[in-house]
């Protein structure tokens, strides 16, 4: 108990390199404590060292092979290393030593779904819902998966289960609204991207596709509105400065959109061809091919 209490402390306080020392040494005198493997797996799990947790989750199996807090944790540390299929065998292992659980599944099902094994997804993601109805990250894979399988109009009622379950969840209103955007409800797309930006997403790709939707609805300067808005939040983005530009270009506020994407090209000339993503018809223009060149060098 008290080693798994101080792994907490450890992690609470954001200090997986002390953590892993003290197991270590902890170790070295007591090599047969399978807790400290486990907690050892954990701090290196914490500091990205997926390889070196799973070996110390090993150990901790190869001590104690009933461990099912050491299986779970070591599908956990192969799925973060995308090896998915070990996942699922070691995400099963915990069956044979405690009850079947929610989560669990859960995680069997998100590893079917990045091998994009839909249906095998979606017999984990229900088996999880049965066991724990308001595991909401369920609710939602379902409605992802079946969207992945062409059956978007059914799987929108699950997306919508997720956010009864918990509406405070940025992520699932991002789905929600890719999903509505798709099936051409633009104003509950909207109404749901503005959702994720009052939950302060942390990422950036939403202020592109709120703007994208706004692009493709006509409705221009709104679209321009949100992309300048998005830029305070995030003004290192060089994808924003290109797609603000290109806009500005398109609505015919030239100079102002020579300006962004001058800026972008400076911030990150890599990422020139967005332009032509955003706007194919702008390799034809003579201006904009000089003014990529001149920031070639």
């Amino acid at each position: 108990m008290a080693l798994n209490e101080l792994s907490l402390c450890y992690d609470m306080t954001n200090k997986a390199e002390e953590a892993i020392s003290f197991f270590i040494d902890y170790i070295d005198e007591f090599p047969y404590s399978y807790y400290a493997w486990f907690n050892l797996g954990l701090a290196y799990n914490r500091f990205g060292l997926f390889e070196k947790a799973i070996e110390a989750y090993d150990y901790a199996i190869a001590i104690n092979d009933k461990f099912s807090s050491a299986y779970f944790n070591k599908a956990n540390s192969l799925a973060q290393l995308e090896r998915y299929r070990d996942a699922i065998e070691v995400y099963k292992e915990t069956f044979k030593h405690e009850n079947q659980d929610a989560n669990t599944y859960y995680y069997i099902g998100e590893c079917h779904e990045n091998l994009n094994e839909f249906d095998e997804a979606l017999k984990n993601y229900n088996r999880c819902v049965k066991i724990d109805p308001a595991h909401a990250d369920s609710w939602l894979g379902i409605g992802v998966c079946l969207d992945a399988m062409n059956r978007l109009t059914e799987g929108i009622h699950y997306i919508k289960k997720a956010l009864e379950i918990n509406p405070n969840e940025a992520e699932y209103w991002y789905v929600f609204a890719e999903v509505q955007q798709k099936l051409g409800f633009h104003e509950e797309a909207a109404m749901a991207y503005q959702r994720v930006i009052e939950l302060e997403y942390p990422d950036f790709d939403v202020w592109l596709d709120y703007a994208k939707l706004l692009d493709e609805a006509g409705y221009y300067k709104d679209c321009i509105e949100t992309l300048s808005e998005g830029i305070k939040y995030f003004p290192e983005v060089a994808e924003m400065y290109y797609r603000l530009g290109v806009i500005l270009l398109e609505t015919g506020k030239r100079h102002e959109g020579i300006e962004n994407l001058s800026k972008a090209l400076e911030m990150d000339f890599n990422k020139y061809t967005e332009i032509f993503e955003y706007s194919p018809s702008l390799k034809e223009d003579a201006e904009i091919l000089e003014l990529i060149n001149s920031f070639k060098n």
